[in-house]
């Protein structure tokens, strides 16, 4: 796909300067692909990066964008638990790597305090199911 091999969402989703209008579409577009794909499409968007956006995405003061962020996240930690019962050495998710490495567990977890109620559930639940916690 043409936004794949231009990198299009990676770029707009970390954009600093990019207007919310565009993030909010790419966040939209990209969370379509991430539901639908199989769990190795999720992973081929892993690993070129997705996630960094929706780490951008959490930090939103917009709290339908924060909710938006933490399902897809959930979703992708899913789809990592799914392949890591097909390849014991990627256990207990193939995809902990990447959330350790962009910091997004530690955001995730302080979004059990944020002061919006969905949020805090929503971050409660992907912790209690996917970070251990």
């Amino acid at each position: 796909l043409c936004w794949r091999r231009r990198g299009l969402f990676r770029r707009w989703l970390s954009s600093r300067s990019a207007e919310f209008g565009i993030r909010a579409q790419a966040t939209w577009a990209l969370s379509k692909a991430l539901d639908a794909g199989t769990p190795a499409q999720v992973a081929h968007l892993v690993q070129q990066d997705c996630l960094r956006g929706f780490g951008t995405a959490l930090a939103a003061s917009e709290p339908t964008v924060v909710l938006c962020a933490l399902e897809r996240v959930g979703h992708v930690l899913d789809k990592g638990a799914q392949l890591a019962k097909l390849n014991v050495a990627l256990a207990p998710n193939a995809f902990h790597g990447y959330l350790n490495q962009l910091q997004l567990a530690e955001k995730i977890t302080a979004l059990t305090e944020h002061p919006h109620a969905e949020v805090q559930n929503k971050a409660r639940e992907v912790v209690q199911l996917h970070l251990g916690a």
